[in-house]
C-alpha cells in the first residue's frame, strides 16, 4: 500500500522503519527539546500525509523514552484519514520520572507511527441489551 506524504521544510526527516518486520514507522525529533519534570512540548513534525480511506494512524511512545519517564501524553494519539495537515507529537516528562530533566537532540527518534485499519459501524439504538454470562460486571469483575 502507498501513503502520500509531503515534507514541509527542507531539513525534514520523513519517517523510518528500523527494521524489514518492524510494525512501527519511526518519527524523529525535527528540533533540540529540553524537557523537565512536569514539562509539556508540541512538536511540529515538518510533514503532513494522506493516510488511505478505511484506515487511521497512532502515534505511540518509544520505549527507549518511556524509561525516561517521557511519553506522549494523549497516548496512543490518533490521526484519521481525513487529516491532511502538518502533524504533531506532544511529548510530556511525567513528574514521577527517576530523571529531573532530559535532553532530546535533534534527529532522535521520538515516536513510532501505526497504521490500522477500521470498520465504519453504525449505532443502532434499542431498549434493552441482550444477556450475557459478564453482564454489567466492570472494573475487575473477571477476576485477577
Amino acid at each position: 500500500m502507498k501513503m502520500k506524504i509531503k515534507r514541509l521544510t527542507l531539513l525534514s526527516q520523513l519517517p523510518r522503519r528500523g527494521s524489514k518486520e518492524a510494525a512501527g514507522w519511526d518519527v524523529y525529533c525535527p528540533r533540540p527539546v529540553h524537557l523537565r519534570r512536569g514539562d509539556t512540548v508540541v512538536l511540529p513534525l515538518g510533514f503532513a500525509a494522506k493516510i488511505p480511506d478505511g484506515y487511521y494512524a497512532s502515534l505511540v511512545p518509544r520505549s527507549s523514552l518511556g524509561t525516561k519517564g517521557i511519553t506522549i501524553p494523549n497516548a496512543p494519539a490518533t490521526i484519521d484519514s481525513d487529516y491532511t495537515g502538518q502533524w504533531h507529537c506532544g511529548l510530556v516528562m511525567h513528574s514521577s520520572s527517576k530523571h529531573e530533566e532530559y535532553f532530546i537532540p535533534e534527529g532522535h527518534r521520538i515516536c513510532q507511527i501505526i497504521l490500522h485499519k477500521y470498520e465504519t459501524i453504525e449505532w443502532e439504538e434499542v431498549d434493552e441489551l441482550p444477556e450475557t454470562e459478564r453482564g454489567e460486571g466492570g472494573f475487575g469483575s473477571t477476576g485477577k
